[in-house]
């Protein structure tokens, strides 16, 4: 294997070769059956045919006129070129700059260097450098944690910026916890602290949920659980029509005729209401017309009249009044004047 450019231990990475620079766009260079052995440094395009390793060229990094530089990507075959000028390079990844600038004085034509990063996240980062290249497509949030990953490394900050914004916010509404993790873990503070809404609405204390939570900083990781607890806690005081702000102020609960006293479909609300609450402190499961039914269906086995009170204008009215209480409680983690761990 020829040393990597991202090997620390090395002084400097040796150079695959260099052969004279393209002057048309559309000009190959004389590259012999394109075969060529990373193992080497700087050397000439004949190589031994046993010892050549197949190389392609990446569909978008075709050689143009006024390209200087080839990274060869090669960590699995068959190695990829990518066709690129330095200038560019420099100015768009200070990264990249200071690992090229280690090689020592530019050579005359193209320079080829052999680098040991997946041909799919460079070509990912490189697309973000060259602004007329199609965006790379996310494929999953483990897949944005690996090219969040590469933006760190190769310091590129519109692709931190675009990934780290919309993408993970997008990702936030189907996978909240992993993406609220991503955010923790690459110091992306206001996304996290906007993603924290979205967690609310998942048991973030199930087994296949909790694991997510790996990479998230101690701080981070109980702001997030008191937001969950302390939602819960005031969500359930409002089922039970507790105000401790202002007591006397306290609704009743509904009666019901056939019951002779509080109507049973509530008590069967406020106890299933309470129980989905310690689990997702969100107003939007218990409100909602299937979940009231499975109340007032419940409450039916024991009185016919509970559907009537149910239906009433008031008890509808009450409803209407403790989700808009619910959904007035906090949705945010606090936000902290310091980095994430």
């Amino acid at each position: 294997m020829p040393v990597s450019i991202h090997s620390e231990d090395e002084e400097c990475t040796p150079r695959a070769f260099v052969f004279p620079a393209a002057t048309k766009p559309s000009q190959r260079l004389p590259l012999p059956e394109v075969f060529f052995s990373p193992a080497y440094s700087r050397q000439s395009c004949s190589l031994p045919p046993s010892l050549s390793d197949p190389v392609e060229i990446a569909p978008d990094f075709q050689p143009f006129d006024g390209c200087d530089l080839v990274l060869r990507s090669t960590k699995v075959r068959p190695h990829t070129d990518f066709y690129v000028d330095r200038r560019t390079i420099y100015d768009k990844s200070p990264y990249l700059k200071r690992k090229l600038t280690e090689l020592g004085p530019v050579p005359e034509g193209i320079d080829v260097i052999s680098w040991e990063d997946r041909a799919d996240t460079l070509e990912s980062m490189l697309c973000f450098i060259y602004t007329d290249r199609s965006k790379p497509v996310v494929r999953s949030v483990e897949h944005l944690r690996v090219l969040l990953k590469a933006a760190r490394k190769y310091e590129i900050e519109t692709a931190r910026h675009a990934l780290g914004t919309a993408v993970l916010l997008d990702y936030a509404k189907k996978e909240p916890l992993r993406a609220f993790a991503i955010a923790c873990e690459f110091g992306l503070a206001d996304q996290a602290v906007l993603i924290s809404k979205e967690t609310l609405e998942i048991d973030i204390m199930k087994s296949d949920k909790y694991s997510d939570l790996g990479r998230v900083s101690l701080s981070y990781y109980h702001r997030l659980i008191q937001l969950h607890r302390r939602r819960a806690t005031e969500a359930i005081d409002i089922l039970h029509l507790i105000s401790p702000e202002c007591p006397m102020e306290e609704a009743d609960p509904p009666f019901c005729r056939g019951c002779g006293t509080n109507a049973t479909w509530w008590q069967v609300f406020v106890e299933y209401g309470c129980a989905e609450l310690k689990r997702r402190p969100v107003s939007t499961t218990i409100f909602s017309p299937d979940f009231l039914a499975k109340c007032v269906r419940t409450s039916k086995q024991v009185c016919e009249d509970c559907v009537e009170s149910y239906m009433h204008v008031r008890s509808q009215k009450l409803l209407t009044r403790l989700k808009e209480d619910i959904d007035a409680l906090p949705v945010y983690i606090m936000p902290t004047t310091f980095p994430l761990d």
